[in-house]
């Protein structure tokens, strides 16, 4: 949830019709939001709102919802865009490898307030942290447009050419300083540092206004309370993304009373220049048999129309078995027609949605694998062992490389930014020690368990792998014995209505002499003891037993 702190009168100045805050707590509970319970003062509301609505993370975007759902303003919201054609932005060939798009708009006669100030510095970095990947995908800057000569160049330079001096700072920067000495360029280095050229905008004077990702330019790029006319841009990899952002941000201004002019962006290698905000919408085909299955109602196709329009949606054509449906581009949550379905729902009340009684009636029941691990719980308590719960997810070198194992096939994770978490364990006696090493300055014995699940690949499988259950015994004290051990399985395979079979076998890690094959009925494992050599690596100043077995065949 992302929280959105606002005051009753900031949103009521943005309502149609006010709301107190009971009324307020009511309505966004029907849509699907939350005001927090703490919040029963009106000058300090606290709004939760689903991560996946961009467009709902200001004080405005949450009028513009709330004005639709009760029935104020219905359809696609409207932003009266003004073309202004000096209004013109040139991305060149240069910036394409390491930033290629960009979107922009101009705002004036906007009457910004220090609260304005705050929520729209508020959007822009929550839009960062959330939709834009921490910047990784788009970075928005925002300028005064007073100080902006037309048309701007958005172009790619090599770092030692681009000098300025950053918000924040005092003295002028390089590019490459910039990523080394100043705490934004130090955050976000990384989406830079690996090109060879960084991308900036210039105005035709050649005044730089920003580094995207990074920075704006503290003399073209600081926005006062006295700015009445702001240009906005959103560049990226990603256009979708870019577009989608602009649009929210220029409903956002529309909604603060600013007047929004169209740019032109001229790239390269396209005959006609792109207009933004583009402002578009998304089509779906909403069949009415959809709705109703899925909900339980017996709607008409108008009443679906009359309620989507409560949800900011517009409907241009509909016959008796289908809608077609137009959203607006900020829902970036919109990925398939049951999305539109949900939105129904929410519109007409789930308190309103009758249940069905179920047809077929089944009784419940544990499973017989977990009844079984259950019973194994059971007699390793009785046994007077204490059970361990730890990670699936584990790295290379402790699962294989500090137990001396032969690397056996495993899932790998992908890029991943913790080097601790590499893949997904096929063994769990590595990371049931890692349990024992964690309690160490616990008193002897040690008698721990683990009953958890391990991942083996399994190529017939769909996935290309299989999910087994396995059981760990870990014993250790200063006169451990293999003896011991072989006991305590002894006393496991009667109670699983088995003899527990033997078999001298090698394995790396153990002491030779010291290891066998287990077989338990249709079961299988092993136990020994640990080698010196990997007790010392471990720290452990102590004979350690292992036994693991299959609990799934």
């Amino acid at each position: 949830m992302v929280n959105v702190d606002s005051t009753l009168n900031d949103l009521n100045s943005y309502l149609k019709k006010p709301l107190s805050i009971e009324q307020l707590r009511e309505t966004l509970f029907k849509m699907g939001f939350d005001l927090d319970s703490d919040s029963d003062d009106s000058d300090a509301l606290k709004m939760d709102i689903t991560a996946d609505r961009p467009d709902l993370i200001s004080t405005a975007g949450v009028a513009r919802a709330l004005n639709a759902y009760l029935g104020h303003q219905k359809g696609i919201p409207k932003v009266d865009v003004k073309r202004q054609s000096a209004y013109q932005l040139v991305v060149e060939k240069s910036v394409q490898p390491v930033r290629p798009f960009t979107a922009a708009f101009v705002v004036k006669n906007i009457h910004l307030t220090e609260e304005m100030v705050k929520e729209i510095i508020w959007v822009q970095e929550k839009i960062h942290d959330t939709f834009a990947r921490q910047r990784k995908k788009a970075a928005i800057g925002i300028y005064p447009l007073k100080k902006i000569h037309w048309p701007i160049k958005f172009t790619g330079e090599a770092p030692e050419k681009i000098k300025f001096v950053p918000l924040g700072a005092k003295e002028e920067m390089s590019g490459s300083e910039l990523l080394q000495k100043h705490p934004t360029g130090q955050k976000y280095a990384h989406l830079l540092r690996h090109h060879s050229i960084y991308p900036v905008f210039r105005d035709a004077k050649g005044n730089v206004l920003s580094m995207p990702p990074i920075i704006n330019s503290r003399d073209v790029g600081q926005v006062a309370l006295d700015d009445h006319d702001l240009f906005v841009e959103v560049s990226g990899h990603y256009w979708p993304t870019l577009s989608t952002i602009a649009d929210i941000l220029a409903h956002l201004f529309f909604d603060m009373k600013g007047d929004v002019y169209s740019v032109e962006v001229k790239y390269p290698d396209e005959k006609s220049p792109r207009v933004t905000p583009e402002l578009g919408r998304q089509s779906f085909a909403l069949d009415v048999e959809l709705v109703n299955n899925t909900l339980g109602t017996p709607f008409t196709a108008e009443q679906i129309s009359e309620l989507l329009s409560r949800m900011m949606y517009d409907v241009p054509k509909m016959n008796p078995k289908q809608l077609t449906v137009e959203a607006p581009s900020f829902r970036a949550d919109l990925l398939h027609p049951l999305d539109v379905v949900d939105d129904v729902a929410r519109a007409y009340g789930f308190e309103n949605l009758k249940p069905i009684p179920v047809e077929l009636y089944t009784r419940g029941g544990v499973l017989p694998q977990t009844q079984f691990n259950e019973d194994v719980r059971d007699c390793m308590a009785g046994l007077g062992f204490h059970e361990v719960m730890t990670w699936t997810l584990t790295s290379h070198e402790h699962h294989f490389t500090v137990f001396e194992r032969e690397e056996t096939p495993h899932v790998r994770l992908g890029v991943v930014k913790e080097q601790g978490l590499t893949m997904v364990r096929n063994m769990l006696y590595p990371e049931t020690i890692r349990a024992l090493l964690a309690n160490r300055s616990q008193p002897q014995p040690f008698r721990l368990f683990e009953l958890d699940q391990i991942v083996d690949i399994h190529e017939p499988e769909d996935t290309g792998t299989k999910t087994h259950y396995k059981l760990c015994m870990i014993l250790g004290h200063a006169s451990a014995t293999f003896d011991e051990m072989k006991g305590n399985v002894d006393a496991l395979g009667r109670f699983l209505g088995s003899t527990a079979v033997f078999s001298p076998v090698e394995m790396s890690g153990f002491i030779s002499g010291r290891t066998a094959h287990v077989k338990m009925g249709q079961l299988n494992g092993f136990a020994g003891e640990m080698h010196p050599r990997v007790l010392n690596r471990l720290g452990i100043p102590f004979p350690l037993l292992v036994f693991e077995c299959y609990l799934t065949h």
